[in-house]
Formats: C-alpha cells, sequence, structure tokens
C-alpha cells in the first residue's frame, strides 16, 4: 500500500499520522483517524493472517455513517467486536479495565442483534 505525504487517505478532513499508518501495515496493527471538526476517532485494524481476522473480514457489516450525502463503510461485527476485546483483555492479562468496559458496552448496546453462535465459536478458538 501507497502512502502519500499530504493526506494518507486523502480525506483532508481527517487527521492522519503517515508514520503510524506505514508501521501499523507493516506490523498488521493498528492507526486512528481522527475527524478535524468534530475530534471523532476511528479506529483502523490491519487484518492479520490469523483464520479469526479472515472470519472477521468475512462477517463485515455495511453501515451508513452519514445521510446527504450517504456514505457507507465496511465495519466489524459487534460479536467480532466483543471477541477482540476479550483478547485483547486476555492479552494484556485480564487487567484493562477499557478492553472490558468496551466490550461490555457493545454486549448492552448490541445485545438483541447478536449472533451467539459467533461468539461461543470465537470462544472455542
Amino acid at each position: 500500500m501507497s502512502i502519500s505525504r499530504r493526506s494518507s487517505l486523502n480525506f483532508p478532513e481527517f487527521y492522519t499520522d503517515d508514520e503510524m499508518m506505514r508501521d501499523a501495515i507493516q506490523h498488521h496493527s493498528s492507526f486512528n483517524l481522527i475527524h478535524y471538526e468534530t475530534a471523532f476517532k476511528v479506529d483502523i485494524f490491519v487484518r492479520k493472517s490469523r483464520t479469526f481476522d479472515q472470519m472477521q473480514l468475512e462477517r463485515r457489516r455495511m453501515a451508513v455513517i452519514a445521510a446527504d450525502p450517504e456514505v457507507t463503510v465496511y465495519m466489524v461485527s459487534p460479536e467480532d467486536i466483543i471477541l477482540a476485546k476479550l483478547e485483547r483483555y486476555r492479552q494484556g492479562g485480564e487487567v484493562s479495565e477499557r478492553q472490558w468496559r468496551d466490550g461490555l458496552g457493545v454486549l448492552k448496546v448490541r445485545a438483541g442483534e447478536l449472533i451467539w453462535t459467533i461468539c461461543a465459536a470465537g470462544r472455542a478458538s
């Protein structure tokens, strides 16, 4: 992936850190985009080569993020967000209140929409 010097993703309304993006791409980690006007932060995760990551990509969902004009993006399913948060919680020695709280937040907000077989399958892997 080529990253230009000015605006890495050609979204001038977002702050981007080119070095952070390059590092994330090289190490299959993450970087942020920050919307200048609202300070809304978007986390971008570069897919790893694990089966779980490929499955996340296959289960992604289209979401409308702006109405006029309509803008849609692919987003990770809420089930996969919960599983990823639990994975990071475990990797961090099960002490990160943030990862735990984030996972619980998704569970509370999206509980009626969750496909529990995905969560159970993720737990087993």
